[in-house]
């Protein structure tokens, strides 16, 4: 079940690059751009998928470090390295982000978290209309980190999930939407989760 979940968060994400005009997709990316549109991601954003099956509940969580911790850059000081393990100790209590239904009867079987980092290079040059290349100064590789939590839940009376109830925002004051996947016996559905609207409604959607 967790590949299908993974590859529902994937299409979360291919989905937002069909919605871009096709004008822009068809632009090749310039030298002060290598490629940023496939990599970047946007501040306040995170994915969030859910799968439900028999008695077994899979929570899958992606967050930009931004929304989490206020940066993405690796940690360096001793404030930073301190808000990295407040995080990842809040990450590791998945009934504290998510409330279930209580007649669910739902407990913690497995939480995962763990912290991501990729870098990209970006370099400064201008042709300024010329065909002659320019020289263009590599800058320094910049890391964007995401949090990645994965968590298995066993659940007694599964049917009872209606909803669920998203306490992320206000743990995490700086997150500002989900893209959130469900899949369960309904089939597959996509919903947006905002600080506004920080309710799933299982089985719905649009």
């Amino acid at each position: 079940m967790r590949h299908v979940l993974r590859t529902a968060l994937l299409s979360a994400t291919l989905l937002g690059i069909a919605a871009l005009p096709a004008a822009v997709l068809a632009q090749s990316p310039s030298a002060d751009e290598p490629q940023r549109q496939l990599g970047a991601h946007a501040h306040g954003a995170g994915k969030l998928g859910i799968a439900i099956e028999g008695r077994t509940v899979e929570i899958e969580l992606e967050a930009p470090g931004s929304d989490i911790v206020g940066f993405e850059h690796s940690a360096k000081t001793a404030e930073q390295k301190k808000a990295v393990s407040q995080a990842r100790a809040l990450l590791a209590k998945p009934m504290a982000l998510f409330k279930l239904p209580e007649a669910a009867g739902c407990k913690v079987a497995s939480a995962k978290v763990k912290l991501v980092g990729g870098s990209h290079a970006h370099s400064h040059g201008h042709s300024h209309g010329n065909t002659k290349a320019t020289s263009a100064k590599p800058k320094e590789a910049e890391t964007h980190s995401e949090f990645h939590a994965e968590y298995r839940l066993t659940c007694a009376k599964p049917d009872q999930i209606r909803s669920v109830e998203l306490e992320y925002f206000k743990t995490f004051p700086r997150a500002e939407s989900l893209e959130v996947s469900l899949i369960g016996a309904k089939g597959q559905a996509k919903q947006k989760a905002t600080r506004d609207k920080p309710r799933i409604e299982i089985g719905g959607g649009s």
